[in-house]
């Protein structure tokens, strides 16, 4: 488990700051409403990234952690999932959310090729300001971070 932390640790490290291009999104499978990641709120937004190659009970496992914080997450517009590779029949209504789409299809951080969940938000420079990797057996890791955002934005 410490060989784990330590890797996550430098991960989360080598991931905050970096900067994600502006580019178009769109929620769920309606491409045809775009609008440029930048003009979101991005102040207060909470993006949990994750791949449909995550495994299922690291999902579970997040979503059930997020949902003791943010009981409402569903209808919470602050909350923000990204699954590039999720089918796209399936983006309206996953974990009971629309999907946030990325146009270019990719956020743009090396992370991204590791196929780990992960939270981050980013400020209005469109730079990473806190970043979270989700690790199965230390969900506890994940409730104090969600704890942390709470406190920092509420």
């Amino acid at each position: 488990m410490k060989f784990l932390l330590e890797h996550v640790g430098k991960l989360e490290k080598q991931t905050q700051d970096a900067f994600i291009d502006d580019q178009l999104v769109f929620y769920g499978s309606d491409s045809m409403k775009t609008a440029f990641l930048s003009s979101l709120p991005l102040d207060n937004i909470l993006f949990f990234y994750f791949s449909e190659q995550t495994c299922i009970p690291c999902i579970n496992g997040t979503i059930e952690v997020l949902s003791e914080y943010f009981p409402d997450y569903i209808h919470d517009e602050n909350i923000i999932f990204i699954s590039p590779d999720f089918p796209a029949r399936l983006r309206d209504d996953c974990y009971g959310k629309r999907l946030l789409s990325f146009y270019l299809g990719t956020i743009g951080l090396p992370i991204e090729n590791s196929n780990i969940p992960f939270f981050f938000t980013i400020n209005k420079n469109m730079e990473i300001s806190s970043i979270h990797i989700v690790i199965k057996e230390d969900m506890e890791r994940t409730a104090s971070f969600l704890k942390s955002f709470i406190e920092a934005n509420h």
